[in-house]
């Protein structure tokens, strides 16, 4: 057993990034600035992502009561659990768990600045690799303590802790009968408030040896009962020989009315002569509890101070702490560099200053009501409450500035969780009122967006170190994509479904199906169920695909820049100026060689991205293109998946589109796209008729429908990215004039499939606004814009207006058609007729639409012998 110095602790966790994932922390006090700009960057280092905070619901109200407003500023990811609990919630535990790893520490510091840097303080640490290590025991104890207090988690927080059981195997497989163990020679024991009616002290007593002299009894704290009360019941019931008290002159509770005369045994020792490590920048916050006898020894550290609170008053205080006992004639005091003063160094209680007796200081007004937790999903604000409410109150929000930026006056009917719309975008904290007075606590609001980026799925980590490597180095696009996918199934989201029908509620898992009557599930067991869907619907958002897309967002409008380094020419150039009067020409800083190289294979990469989407997209298209029956057009609703791929591909035109690829050596430029033909699928052009042609056919099926909002919206808004990024470039292209009835096609799918009504009567501006964020061939798009937004635009508004309110008016007799009327199927959309033919059941329609397969003879996109009956809907 060896002193651990300040600073070390945080250095245990180590930069190996395979090691840990999540963590779990407990304090009774609690810094956010501290945390968020001290703690979470170790934990960023090591890639500790999934991190859980149990912190005393008191403290923490008090804390946020008069928050700063800097609070959460760093990160919102990590989630903040108050416990409340009968007296304090006071262990101090800090649990990192991996795959195959993890690391206990277990000591008397709070999450704060001087708890982790100035302060006196002891810890243990204990490592797990695997589950046959001695300290398994230990592991298994802590766990099943946090996990007392899980019922006090609530909403997102509870999917965020579940994660620490679906990343870390192992956890679930430790058990223990008991709470000792050996370690080396030395009896282990955990100490730990529960709820049953023996205290502390109780369970203390019952490790310490029996029929043995206690010698000497050494109590370190920073905090005693004025009184001396938990000093005189352990004396009485260990009758020590002698007494030694550890303290901190300056703390602020300390044994002031101690009645030394009736106990001469005890003395009482400044810290700052019993360690060479104090200074007065210092303060004692460790707290030991040690009993020597002729040949053993038992040293108690860990969270409980020398207070009845801590130790006798079964229920109060929640506290956790190690024991060590061993049969030795060495002594832990010595081996952690702590000396008993010669008596004469005794203080007298009349040397003490005037005690400040916290015990009965009013920290801040404890609400009737609580807010366990508020959290924010997209515009959905829900609360979470420690009982239920039933009362007419008022919800104010405010922003970091602690100004009121919102309310809304809520009837609560007997709840314990409740969900709104809100419109403020800078909610930072809540608070219930009753008129002018506060009647719960502030919270301050999570936000699920950031959460769902915990999940330390280790399938997602290479793709982590990809989007990490992209950031740094932005012109590396290749790596990034090999991750993108083409799915039509949300295969993350649809793991679970829930159906119901005349028999009940039906659960059916992929692969795995199970099916259960809703009479037999409780309602907390269908709540789960249904809560799991949902966040298994947001875990969509970080998706690769979604992700990559906010990627290349941010590339497109020039927010990431590659960090220039200084080559190591130019550091030669600057060195030979040393020798020379001439001026210097430095080299530039750019590596030509790779930048043509990563240009190269950024080209290849989006060639083969284009492809592959190609492929994914037209196959359940095939069996209509061989048959011309409708009927074969096996389409499935699109996802945000599909939704994020497309987006995807625009982002990259947006990107790449002028950009040429230079060979130093051969003098010569490339472009990243070929010329502008239909039949190539190399083309800007080609890409439109072929890719995103399909895609919209496909789209045609209608989209999918997430039971979580953030989902839903994130889908929207994606769509509308996706139809604004479509119809430029739809607009910057030139079309030949065989091929404007195409264009007309392509451009009433986008407006059909991935714009809501409501949004076509500002379209237009819409779109000449962001066209501005591109570079465009100025009379192309021109010229197409004046047509789209003075004819084409208008004729849809009016088409689909009319389609909504009674769609028969638009239905027209075939024989009425000629060969370039344009009809509309909701199967595939849009298209053009090229040719008619009657036949005995009614007529053969040629249709040309992009997405459809290149004809033979004019080289348009076509599907022949449609058969139809006799009428058709016409635009």
């Amino acid at each position: 057993m060896e002193l651990i110095k300040r600073h070390n602790i945080l250095e245990m966790i180590g930069g190996d990034r395979r090691r840990y994932h999540s963590a779990i922390i407990t304090s009774y006090s609690f810094d956010f600035n501290f945390f968020e700009n001290r703690i979470m960057p170790y934990f960023a280092a090591a890639n500790i992502k999934n991190v859980n905070l149990f912190l005393d619901g008191i403290q923490l109200d008090t804390t946020i009561q008069h928050s700063s407003g800097q609070e959460n500023m760093a990160t919102r990811s990590y989630a903040r659990n108050p416990i409340y609990v009968k007296g304090a919630f006071h262990p101090k535990i800090m649990l990192l768990v991996g795959k195959k790893h993890g690391l206990l520490i277990i000591g008397s510091g709070n999450m704060t600045s001087s708890g982790l840097n100035t302060n006196e303080e002891i810890w243990a640490a204990f490592h797990m690799d695997n589950l046959g290590s001695n300290n398994m025991l230990i592991f298994s104890i802590a766990w099943n303590y946090l996990q007392t207090f899980a019922s006090q988690i609530k909403g997102f927080n509870k999917e965020q802790f579940q994660w620490i059981r679906t990343y870390a195997p192992w956890i679930n497989e430790i058990s223990n009968s008991s709470n000792s163990w050996d370690i080396n020679g030395k009896e282990t024991t955990a100490l730990y408030n529960d709820s049953g009616t023996i205290s502390s002290l109780e369970k203390l007593l019952d490790i310490l040896p029996k029929n043995e002299k206690l010698l000497n009894l050494n109590l370190v704290s920073p905090y005693f009962d004025v009184n001396g009360a938990f000093v005189i019941e352990l004396m009485e019931q260990t009758n020590p020989q002698n007494v030694n008290l550890l303290i901190d002159k300056n703390s602020e509770l300390l044994p002031t009315n101690l009645d030394i005369k009736q106990h001469p045994e005890i003395k009482i020792f400044d810290w700052a002569d019993c360690v060479d490590s104090f200074n007065d920048s210092n303060r004692l916050h460790a707290k030991m509890l040690h009993f020597k006898y002729h040949n053993k020894e038992v040293l108690y550290f860990g969270s409980a101070n020398a207070t009845k609170a801590a130790w006798i008053n079964s229920g109060s205080n929640d506290e956790f702490g190690i024991v060590l006992k061993r049969n030795t004639s060495t002594d832990y005091f010595q081996e952690l560099g702590i000396v008993i003063p010669p008596v004469e160094k005794a203080l007298e209680l009349n040397e003490l200053p005037p005690n400040k007796n916290i015990t009965g200081t009013s920290y801040e007004k404890r609400y009737i009501l609580r807010i366990i937790k508020a959290e924010k999903n997209g515009s959905k604000l829900t609360l979470y409450f420690h009982k239920s409410i039933d009362d007419e109150l008022t919800l104010k929000i405010q922003n970091s500035w602690n100004e009121e930026i919102e309310s809304h006056n809520i009837s609560f009917q007997n709840q314990e969780e409740h969900s709104l719309q809100i419109e403020c975008h800078d909610a930072f904290k809540i608070a219930l009122f009753s008129g002018e007075e506060q009647v719960s606590n502030f919270a301050l609001i999570h936000l699920i967006e950031q959460q769902l980026r915990c999940n330390p799925d280790p399938n997602r980590e290479k793709f982590e170190l990809a989007l990490d490597n992209a950031y740094n180095n932005p012109s590396d696009i290749a790596s990034l994509l090999e991750y993108s996918s083409f799915d039509w199934a949300d295969d993350d989201g649809d793991e679970i479904e829930v159906s119901e029908s005349s028999a009940g509620i039906s659960i059916k898992k992929k692969r795995v199906e199970e099916k259960k009557d809703y009479k037999n599930l409780s309602e907390e067991e269908f709540n789960a169920v249904s809560e799991e869907i949902l966040l298994r619907q947001r875990e969509l958002l970080e998706s690769s695909n979604v992700r990559i897309a906010e990627f290349l967002h941010h590339y497109s409008k020039g927010m990431i820049v590659k960090d220039e380094e200084v080559s190591e020419s130019s550091e030669q150039a600057m060195m030979d100026s040393m020798d020379t009067d001439g001026d210097v020409v430095l080299v530039e800083s750019v590596d030509a060689k790779r930048q043509f190289e990563d240009d190269v294979k950024n080209r290849w990469a989006i060639h083969r991205y284009f492809k592959n989407q190609l492929a994914k997209y037209q196959k359940p298209l095939l069996p209509y293109f061989n048959s011309s029956v409708i009927g074969d057009l096996k389409t499935k609703s699109t996802n945000l998946k599909s939704v994020s791929s497309m987006l995807i591909s625009f982002q990259l035109i947006d990107i790449f589109h002028s950009k040429k690829i230079s060979n130093e050596n051969t003098k010569n430029s490339e472009k990243y796209f070929d010329s502008n033909e239909a039949t190539n699928v190399k083309s800007i052009k080609g890409f439109l008729m072929h890719n995103y042609g399909s895609f919209l056919i496909n789209t045609m099926a209608g989209y999918r429908e997430y039971d979580s909002e953030l989902v839903q919206e994130k889908l929207n808004n994606s769509k509308k990215e996706l139809g604004t990024k479509a119809l430029i470039w739809i607009l910057n292209t030139y079309w030949k004039a065989s091929e404007l009835k195409l264009k007309n096609c392509l451009i009433l799918d986008t407006l059909y499939s991935l714009f809501p009504t409501d949004d076509i009567p500002n379209l237009s501006k819409l779109i000449y606004r962001d066209s501005k964020n591109i570079s465009i061939s100025q009379t192309t798009f021109e010229r197409n814009f004046a047509e789209f937004a003075g004819t084409v635009l208008p004729a849809y508004e009016q088409w689909i207006t009319q389609y909504n309110a009674n769609k028969t008016a638009l239905i027209r007799n075939i024989e009425s058609l000629d060969g370039q009327s344009i009809m509309f199927r909701n199967r595939h959309g849009f298209a053009t007729v090229t040719s008619i033919r009657k036949n005995e059941n009614g007529f053969l329609l040629g249709l040309s639409k992009a997405g459809f397969s290149m004809g033979d003879e004019d080289e348009l996109p076509i599907v022949k012998n449609n058969q139809f009956t006799s009428k058709v809907v016409m635009f």
